[in-house]
């Protein structure tokens, strides 16, 4: 994104506006914050605008820089640092106050004066945790949503995530026209959805060569098994999935 004539942070980088450069590259740079809430705060920006974490190119180059940066920190003369806290506050209610993308690296000290005025909330329970981690991971970029489906292989039935298109794009016959097709592997996490919207299904895919139907079989008791899917496969229409590829 091309510098904004308006942010504090493209100044600098401009050098229309001072600041006490610690390190630069040809992605980001780090300065002393002006306002610090320990001696010795940093921040880190990226040197292209990027008002949010939705505009950032590179984020995990801050995050190496800034893993230097608790490094120097330590052993710098004049800062006291006997840890770090490391803080990205992406937009207004987080706290974001200068619409361009920073890494708060400070050097923490007993005695420094620094506190999180937020005491943590009640325990959630083992299936609110892992609710909330299936709601997360189905909308990761990588995440490839569909509908959990069987399909036949020179005689063999196989399991997979089935994509289908619109609804506008239903055959005469009122069914849905199959648009994609992913065959479920080991290591691939799979999440599937009751028609009511709580978790029928949540976990990795596990695999052996023989076994059901002669083809590779899923099975546990660590991963999603064979029964499992035989089970939710029944279902008409199918039931909603999201499948997470092995790296």
């Amino acid at each position: 994104m091309p510098d904004d004539p308006t942010c504090v942070f493209c100044a600098i980088l401009a050098g229309r506006a001072p600041a006490s450069v610690v390190y630069q590259d040809d992605r980001c740079t780090a300065f002393l914050d002006i306002r610090p809430l320990v001696r010795g705060h940093l921040l880190v920006v990226p040197n292209r605008h990027a008002p949010g974490l939705a505009d950032l190119q590179d984020g995990g180059h801050l995050f190496e820089v800034a893993r230097r940066l608790a490094g120097a920190l330590r052993a710098a003369e004049g800062v006291r640092c006997d840890g770090v806290n490391l803080l990205l506050a992406d937009g207004d209610v987080a706290g974001q106050e200068v619409p361009h993308v920073h890494l708060h690296v400070l050097p923490r000290y007993e005695g420094d004066g620094f506190r999180w005025s937020h005491g943590p909330l009640d325990p959630p329970t083992r299936d609110e945790l892992d609710r909330s981690a299936a709601g997360i991971r189905a909308h990761l970029a990588e995440a490839v949503p569909g509908w959990l489906g069987t399909y036949w292989e020179q005689g063999f039935e196989g399991y997979a995530l089935l994509v289908f298109q619109p609804a506008s794009a239903t055959r005469p016959d009122g069914g849905w026209a199959l648009d994609g097709m992913h065959e479920l592997t080991a290591g691939d996490h799979l999440t599937v959805w009751n028609p009511d919207g709580s978790i029928a299904l949540d976990g990795e895919l596990r695999m052996r060569r023989r076994g059901l139907f002669g083809r590779r079989r899923l099975h546990g008791p660590d991963g999603i098994g064979p029964d499992d899917l035989i089970e939710l496969c029944r279902h008409q229409p199918p039931l909603r999935a999201s499948l997470v590829r092995a790296r």
